[in-house]
Order: C-alpha cells, then structure tokens, then sequence
C-alpha cells in the first residue's frame, strides 16, 4: 500500500527562535505505544500442516496512524509510530522524511536533518524530501545549506508539477533568505565590537 503524501504544517510563530518546542508535546499524557498493524500468514509444511505463520508489518497503515496523531496535534505518539515505521522498512524515504517533520515540531532539529538527510539518500530526486531537510537545517542554525536545499527542492517540485507545493517552498525560501541576511548583519556587528541583541552600541572594552 503506498504511503498517503502527508506534508505537516507547522503553526506560525511570531519573533519565535528556529529552533522552538511545542508545548502540546510536552504536555501529551503518557499513552501507550501504537501497536504495529501486522499481517500474518500461514506457511504449510510437506505434509500440509501448518508449521509457522510468518508475520510482516503493515508500513503503510503506521506511516497513516502517525500522520492522523500529527494532525491532532500528538507528536510523541505520532513520532513512535513513524519510528516504528523506520525501523520495519528501512530503505522507506517517506518514513524517515514524516520523522523528520515531528522532530522539528518538537524541538529536535539536529535529529530532524539525519533523519531528512537519510530520506533524500534514499530518493534524492523527491522534493518534498529536499524541502523537509532544508526546513531542518534552517531550524538547525545551517542557513546557507537550508537555501542550498530550498533551491534544490523549488527545482524538483517544478519538475514534478507540483505548484502549490512549489509556491510554498518559494515563500520559506525567501524568508530562509531574510534570515541569510539578518545573520551576516548581526555577525558583522560582532566583528565590529557591538552587540546586536541591545538597542544600543555595547562596545567590547578595548574598542
């Protein structure tokens, strides 16, 4: 069963760090762990008894579990699911790229690009993938690889025809750009001896 496309939003936050948690993770109330959907089936010995049943994991209905627990908003629960998911299916890009998105929405954005990293090892031609990573690594503080990646995910979106995604990816990029600036302007200030986070100029003694 291929997996649903499930791109997760995230909330807007106003004059928030990249790198924000959400306070609907940590106040989830311990549930237990979403059961793995398994399939089993029979296996006939020689003599047409049944001797085993061999059991596999249905990936695709946890990849679907996880994402309906995202969208209410349970991101640990929906993050065991998608781990679940990759642990059963490794080479699965999809599973590893709905990890990455959770990682993000609770504040883990080092592990949010593994685990987008490893989703566009495994497709490195899927947009959505190289969009995933580049939102990771702005989060993560690496601006000039997230506008690497944005430009890379804008041109496999176009390819793919996706627009509505495509439009979407152009606007984070352009604010992943906003930041690119602010970033050198405020290190510059450092090298000149001001501190950019006070109004005023806070020279270094010495300057």
């Amino acid at each position: 069963m291929p997996p649903v496309k499930t791109q997760m939003k995230r909330s807007r936050r106003a004059a928030a760090p990249p790198s924000g948690s959400w306070a609907t993770a940590v106040d989830e109330p311990p549930m237990a762990e979403p059961s793995a959907p398994v399939v089993t089936a029979d296996v006939e010995g020689e003599a047409g008894n049944v001797t085993a049943a061999v059991v596999s994991i249905d990936v695709g209905a946890l990849l679907n579990r996880g994402g309906e627990l995202a969208q209410a908003g349970l991101w640990l629960q929906s993050l065991r699911a998608f781990d679940s998911a990759a642990q059963a299916e490794p080479g699965n890009a999809k599973a590893h790229e709905q990890r990455a998105q959770v990682l993000l929405q609770i504040g883990r954005p080092l592990e949010a690009v593994q685990a987008a990293g490893t989703a566009c090892t495994l497709r490195p031609e899927w947009g959505d993938g190289r969009r995933t990573l580049a939102r990771a690594q702005l989060d993560h503080g690496e601006v000039a690889l997230a506008l690497s990646s944005f430009d890379a995910a804008l041109g496999l979106l176009l390819d793919s025809g996706d627009a509505d995604d495509a439009r979407e990816c152009a606007d984070e990029a352009e604010r992943a750009d906003g930041i690119a600036v602010v970033t050198d302007v405020r290190q510059r200030l450092r090298e000149a001896g001001i501190d950019p986070e006070v109004g005023g100029v806070n020279r270094e003694p010495g300057l």
